[in-house]
């Protein structure tokens, strides 16, 4: 397998052919995680080959059908950063605030339902999700803050 530097120097030449400006914003995006990921030191990893056979599926699709080089770029991107928190567990900076927001909205209806059956009063829905709310936010913006001083955060 190619070490990344041989796949960021085809992806920077790509760029330079590239006349399409959303596909070039596409690349400037993936050249941009695979150098986070390299100054993370992912790819002194056992775990690296998943990156770098992803990287070889993309060389191959891109060079056999052209034509689609912005949507094979954007797959392989979220592909590898779902590797990099699967595997690494390197997230982008507000990953887990906006995750826990939504656990916080389900977690509020389910509070604001509750508050209603007790009250009878329909006007308490409302205030469930505003809890919920703004106990995700809390608990993600915790979490956030635990990623960042265990150096786990992308920043992209």
């Amino acid at each position: 397998m190619k070490p990344i530097s041989e796949y960021l120097i085809w992806l920077n030449d790509l760029y330079i052919k590239m006349t399409i400006e959303r596909t070039k914003i596409s690349i400037e995006k993936l050249i941009a995680l695979l150098k986070e990921l390299n100054e993370k030191k992912v790819f002194d990893n056992n775990n690296a080959y998943r990156i770098l056979k992803r990287l070889g599926k993309l060389k191959i699709n891109v060079e056999v059908r052209p034509g689609r080089t912005r949507y094979f770029i954007n797959f392989c991107y979220s592909d590898i950063q779902i590797i990099a928190s699967k595997y690494y567990k390197l997230v982008q900076k507000g990953y887990y605030q906006n995750r826990y927001i939504t656990y916080g909205l389900s977690f509020g209806m389910f509070i604001g339902v509750i508050i209603y059956a007790i009250y009878k009063n329909v006007a308490f829905i409302g205030i469930g999700p505003a809890i919920g709310l703004s106990i995700g936010l809390s608990v993600g913006y915790l979490m956030d803050k635990k990623a960042e001083s265990e150096k786990r955060v992308l920043n992209l």
